[in-house]
């Protein structure tokens, strides 16, 4: 086609007045396009809105059943710690009540050994020290295997009682000749003051055993 084909087409078109119905039509598609852009813009955000909402929903309920789940855990091993702790204050409180009945056993064998010396009867020291040495040793084994039930200052307080009575019956009892008789000499000076020594402790050990069973006066 050439230019002057061309030409008379579009003055054909024009005088028959078609361009204000092919504009029109064109525009109508565009605004068609538009309308059907945004209407499935609008179902999309609508569908994801519902999706993301449902998904929320779900995540909630998930997380209250995960909730409920470690709520229900934590009650449960709440529950057994406490029976725990029971069944171990339990244990204590017996043990304290044995340990205060073990003292006065061996606190009884103590002062019937530091006493002896008065009597100047030295086969019969040395019987009260083996006596006093064997009760002794059998307090301390019952002792270092539950000594965890009570405090530190409890614990040391109880090792420290006696201590004085220990070691001079040892020296009493395996020394011979002139070494048993200054032990026996250093005793007697000594017994006073042992038992005081003694006494201060094992009262103050009785008052923290009162506190440990709950009857603190």
């Amino acid at each position: 086609m050439d230019i002057r084909a061309g030409f008379l087409i579009t003055v054909s078109f024009r005088g028959c007045g078609m361009w204000p119905e092919i504009l029109k039509f064109f525009g109508g598609a565009a605004a068609l396009l538009v309308a059907t852009a945004w209407l499935i813009r609008s179902l999309v955000v609508h569908l994801l809105g519902k999706d993301i909402e449902r998904f929320k929903q779900q995540l909630q309920i998930e997380a209250e059943k995960e909730l409920t789940t470690l709520r229900s855990h934590l009650e449960i091993e709440n529950a057994k710690l406490q029976i725990k702790l029971s069944v171990l204050e339990a244990r204590r409180i017996s043990f304290v009540e044995e340990l205060y009945g073990l003292l006065v056993e061996v606190s009884g064998e103590a002062d019937s050994f530091a006493v002896e010396p008065v009597h100047e009867d030295q086969d019969e020291l040395k019987k009260k020290a083996d006596s006093f040495i064997d009760t002794f040793f059998e307090f301390y084994r019952y002792f270092e295997k539950h000594e965890i039930f009570v405090p530190e200052d409890v614990a040391n307080q109880v090792k420290a009682l006696h201590d004085s009575h220990f070691r001079a019956a040892l020296d009493i009892h395996y020394k011979e000749g002139e070494e048993q008789g200054n032990a026996i000499m250093a005793f007697k000076k000594g017994a006073q003051d042992i038992l005081e020594k003694s006494s201060a402790i094992r009262r103050n050990l009785a008052n923290e055993l009162r506190k440990l069973l709950g009857v603190e006066s």
